[in-house]
Parts: C-alpha cells; structure tokens; sequence
C-alpha cells in the first residue's frame, strides 16, 4: 500500500498496541536512556500536582527522572506495555526525536537502521488505523470505550530514588478502560493496577484492564489483538501541523517543522503539512480565542483536497464536538498549529479514536505519542 509521502511502496507497518510509557514503575522493563535529550525547560503541569489552585507553568518534570527544570537529561526509550505510566511532559519536538532514534544503535526493541524505520504517527496513519477500526474487522461502526484511568496519588508526593524530587502522580495509565457510559474520570492506586495486572477484580470494582473481558471494549478491534488508548490516556502528538509561521513550530517542534531556520512548507514521509486561509490565520490576528476560532474553522474549510486521516471525512466543523460519536473537531490555526488525536482521560465522551484537537505542542501533563515502526526489506 501507499502511504502519504513515502518514496517507495510499503508492504505494512507497525503501530505501538499502547501508547508510549515511562520504563520502571509498574513494569519490569530497566530505564535505558537514547542518544537524544529533553529540550523545554518548563511545562505545563496540572493543578493537584503543582499544589496551585489552577494549572501552570513549572520546572520541567516527568514520573521517571522527577523535576529537572534546566538540568535536561537524555530520554529514556519509552515501552509499549498495559497497565504503565503514560509518557507525558514531553513536547512535539521531543517526542518526534525519540521516536526517529528508536533503531538507533543500543536500542532495547532490537530495531536497526538497515531493517526498520521508526517516527512519530503522522495524521495519514492515524486515519489507517481507525478506519479499519471503525470497519468491519475493527467494531463495524461501535464505539470504543475511553481509557479514562487516572493515577492519582491525591496529593502525596511519591517516595523516589535519592536524587530525585517529589513529583505528584498525576498520570494516564495504558491499557485501561472504565465500565461508566459516561466514561467520567476515575482515580486509581498502584496497588488497583498491580491487581488488575493479575487480571483479578479490584476494590474500584468499574475499572478493566486491556485483558479482561470488560477492558477489549477499549481495544480497536473488540478484543485482545487490537490498539488500545486510542480514545482517552493521553493526546496523542502527530507530526502534523499547518506552517503558517507562528512562533511555537520553532518554539516546540523545530526539529519536525524546520530545515535548520527554514519552515518546511511541505509534506514529507515523516511530515504532513496542512493548508491554511492566510486571511484570517497570519501575523496580525491576535492570540486569543476569538481569532484562534474564526481561523480553524477557516483553515478548515480551506482543506478540500487531504483524505484518509479522518478528520474532513468524519466532522462538520472546524470547531466543536461535530466529529462522528460527538468527538473533537477543533482544527489546526494560529498559535494552536500542531494537531493531536484521541482525547485525554478528562474529555469523557468527546474523547475518541475521531478526534482531533489543536495544539501549541508544549509540553504538558496530558500529551502523549505513539510511534510507528517500518520494516525496510
């Protein structure tokens, strides 16, 4: 098949079954750092974490390596298991580096160069993956269930390896679902996971792991074998974005945006680039909600000519919940270019495998990725 911007025909792909997670914790995997480094020194981070009264800007932070602020150290490869610590306070450059390094020499998957090529999901994969989802060898049109598993250690700071400071655990949990139809976020403990990992019942007594019969609901297929954290988790960063040359493509995803300091203006195999109405998304339009608004819709209507993603062919607007099943439409514009899918954890039911969503691309508590993995023979 042929997938957008390749510059030769592919026989398939690899898509990670779960979103990215931190090593350690509530896994056996040892945490191996990659050859390339965090990049912000601040971040995002939500209200009960920072002890503030809303959320803010602080000193870059992780569940791994604690708060680090300027103190960038190189990132660790992240695994692809249930039950884990969703790879959060990472930006779209950051993210869109670690996933180019994964076949890199010392890698723990065993990838290399010659025989794989690891990168970010762009939107054209995402689309791939839940149109064949929504079709009939995924849930032939039913939705999946949100994973909305928040692990929440209601204020306490987490006990750490001497050297690192406190961080609240404030964080998506792969693989993971809730039985309420409303899918409201629940808070859990390690000890519920660390049960449920034996795929025994818990305390919480509505919250399923991917393998048991109550957790598939949240597998793109309706069973084991498929995608999970598709809806809910974390937000899911795709190298994708509109270069209409607001400052944060260079601020947070240079590495994907730009060719040294020259915006790159089309797509590529690890790239898609989208159109946008330059009279009302341009240098002059404030950076407010208003203007941000009149843009995406705008930009929306502009692209007339890109498919397969599941964004024109399942929403009405370019603003709004007007995806299929109510997701997010918001579309990509001004100070808001990169686009991430899926929902986070706290979106209840506008989260889905169709939704799309406008993002600075800073990092932030509830931003994940997920990459995908070529075999080159």
């Amino acid at each position: 098949m042929l997938i957008g911007g390749w510059d030769e025909e592919l026989t398939g792909m690899y898509v990670a079954k779960f979103e990215a997670g931190f090593p350690e914790g509530n896994n056996n995997t040892a945490s191996v750092k990659s050859t390339v480094s965090y990049t912000q020194t601040n971040t995002e981070v939500r209200a009960v974490e920072a002890g503030t009264s809303g959320d803010s800007i602080q000193d870059v932070r992780n569940w791994l390596d604690g708060i680090f602020g300027t103190s960038l150290p190189n990132i660790s490869y992240p695994v692809f298991q249930p039950l884990t610590y969703a790879m959060n306070y990472i930006d779209i450059n950051d993210a869109y580096n670690i996933c180019k390094v994964m076949n890199e020499s010392g890698n723990i998957y065993g990838f290399n160069t010659d025989s794989s090529d690891t990168h970010l999901m762009k939107n054209s994969e995402w689309g791939m993956i839940n149109y064949l989802s929504y079709s009939q060898y995924g849930t032939n049109g039913q939705d999946i269930a949100i994973n909305n598993a928040n692990l929440n250690s209601g204020g306490t700071k987490r006990t750490v390896t001497t050297g690192k400071n406190g961080v609240d655990s404030v964080y998506a949990v792969t693989g993971m679902t809730q039985g309420k139809t409303d899918g409201a976020e629940t808070a859990v403990k390690i000890d519920e996971i660390k049960t449920l990992s034996g795929n025994t019942p818990t305390t919480t007594g509505s919250m399923y792991a991917w393998n048991q019969q109550g957790g598939v609901s949240a597998s793109s297929t309706g069973n084991m074998t498929g995608v999970y954290d598709l809806s809910g988790g974390t937000w899911e960063r795709t190298a994708s974005y509109v270069a209409n040359g607001h400052e944060n493509l260079q601020e947070y995803g240079a590495s994907l945006a730009y060719n040294e300091n020259i915006l790159k203006t089309t797509s590529t195999k690890y790239t898609m680039i989208y159109p946008y109405d330059s009279t009302v998304d341009n240098s002059t339009k404030a950076d407010n909600e208003t203007n941000l608004n009149a843009a995406s819709n705008a930009n929306y209507a502009k692209n007339l000519k890109i498919y397969g993603d599941a964004i024109r062919e399942t929403s009405a607007t370019g603003i709004g919940t007007s995806s299929w099943q109510e997701d997010y439409s918001d579309y990509i514009a001004l100070y808001n270019p990169f686009m991430i899918r899926g929902g986070d954890l706290w979106n209840k039911s506008h989260a889905g495998r169709l939704s799309f969503h406008y993002s600075k691309a800073r990092s932030r508590y509830n931003d994940g990725f997920r990459p995908v993995v070529v075999p080159m023979f």
